[in-house]
């Protein structure tokens, strides 16, 4: 048969399937591109053909020639596509057809809508709460949550006064979530339920539940006056020590021994105990001279942590004064193995801070030394302090950056 012929009896494009669904979100407007992705488009526009006719089955196999759009009514759900294909059939031989391709629009939720639309409720919320100024253990905690991406099942986040509120859409995530928290920091968890509406034909209830988790106040950094016990039960420490770091535990360290010891968080919640003076009272000081001590007392315990922390005899200046006075003060501490002549150190002020009797209770005065030094401070956190302070002259309105959870996780509390 001649090309005529064939045209006439045969229909290339009878493969090709009339019908067709997308998938449209009722809520947001957008289309279903694959299985994970959303897009909003205009009705006869573009992009929308192109997702139309990449849905069409067998297209491929065709040479597409011409296709445009046939008014429909917006409301009937319909979108209907004329095309043309093309599809060579004997040698030098070529065969056109046309189709009218018929859409039909299937209303669902995307994921993202379904999360904040199911039940309008949250089913589980985590309140986080640190009593604390400068609230670091909360600060270190929310850099270890985005760093192991912790927050990604929570539904919303919405920072308050003291902490941060997570909320979940169910308790099995809850469960994981304060593992995580208690793996990071002395943590002391209450919970509490709620039920919001019941339905007693069919025994079920809505509740919600509610666990508070409270950080403890310490923070690295910071003085303590430990309780008698718990410096009995930590190794006979001594009662005024440094808190070095915060995990699941309280690492502290005697400034003028250098012995170590661990607060389980079980341990410091049966006793509790605020911080003696936090690091944001600290001053800093130039060393001017180091002479390291041999150790009176051979202890096991004090040749374990001889490795790390050192013990010397400093003679240090306060920096605002350096240059200004001669007044110099002499202090022992554990840094000998860290600073030497010419470096900075953070430290408080024993003599100039008033602590008051109810917090130095059953500790003599000549106990407290003039000076205890905490940290040494490196030469680029001595340059950003420079570059902040000149930053904070040139700008007093500027409003200060803050890098919290809830703006890097933007979710915000839901209904």
């Amino acid at each position: 048969m001649c090309a005529i012929c064939t045209a006439c009896k045969v229909d290339i494009a009878e493969n090709i399937p009339l019908e067709h669904e997308l998938t449209q979100c009722a809520q947001c407007m957008r289309f279903q591109c694959s299985k994970s992705c959303w897009a909003l488009y205009e009705l006869e526009s573009r992009e929308l053909l192109g997702l139309c006719l990449k849905s069409v089955s067998n297209l491929k196999k065709y040479k597409l020639i011409d296709a445009n759009y046939i008014w429909t009514e917006p409301h009937s759900k319909r979108i209907k596509v004329e095309i043309i294909v093309e599809q060579e059939i004997i040698r030098h031989a070529a065969l056109r057809a046309t189709k009218l391709l018929t859409f039909v629009i299937q209303n669902i939720k995307c994921p993202e809508c379904s999360k904040n639309f199911h039940d309008k409720s949250w089913r589980a919320v985590v309140q986080i709460r640190q009593k604390a100024n400068p609230r670091r253990t909360l600060a270190r905690l929310e850099e270890e949550i985005l760093k192991s991406k912790a927050h990604e099942e929570a539904m919303g986040i919405q920072n308050v006064k003291e902490g941060m509120d997570l909320f979940f859409s169910s308790k099995a995530p809850v469960e994981r979530f304060l593992q995580f928290i208690a793996a990071h920091a002395p943590t002391r968890i209450k919970s509490s339920s709620k039920m919001i509406s019941e339905n007693v034909r069919h025994g079920t209830a809505n509740i919600q539940a509610t666990w508070s988790v409270e950080l403890s106040p310490i923070c690295k950094d910071d003085l303590l006056l430990l309780p008698a016990r718990t410096a009995q039960s930590c190794g006979n420490i001594s009662r005024l020590v440094l808190c070095t770091k915060t995990t699941a535990a309280i690492h502290v360290v005697d400034p003028f021994t250098g012995q170590r010891a661990e607060i389980p968080g079980d341990k410091y919640w049966k006793l509790p105990f605020q911080p003696l003076d936090s690091s944001s009272h600290m001053e800093e000081y130039v060393v001017l001279d180091n002479e390291p001590l041999i150790p009176k007392h051979k202890d096991a315990w004090l040749n374990e942590t001889i490795r790390d922390f050192v013990l010397a005899d400093f003679e240090i200046a306060r920096t605002s004064d350096f240059g200004v006075n001669d007044i110099t003060y002499h202090v022992q501490s554990h840094l000998g193995a860290l600073l030497s002549a010419g470096d900075h150190v953070r430290g408080y002020d024993i003599v100039a801070t008033n602590f008051g009797a109810r917090y130095t209770q059953g500790l003599k005065e000549e106990d407290l030394p003039d000076i205890i030094l905490v940290r040494k401070v490196s030469t680029s956190a001595k340059q950003q302090g420079t570059k902040a302070t000149e930053s904070e002259r040139a700008n007093m309105s500027g409003k200060k950056k803050n890098g919290n959870l809830s703006r890097k996780f933007s979710k915000n509390k839901p209904t």
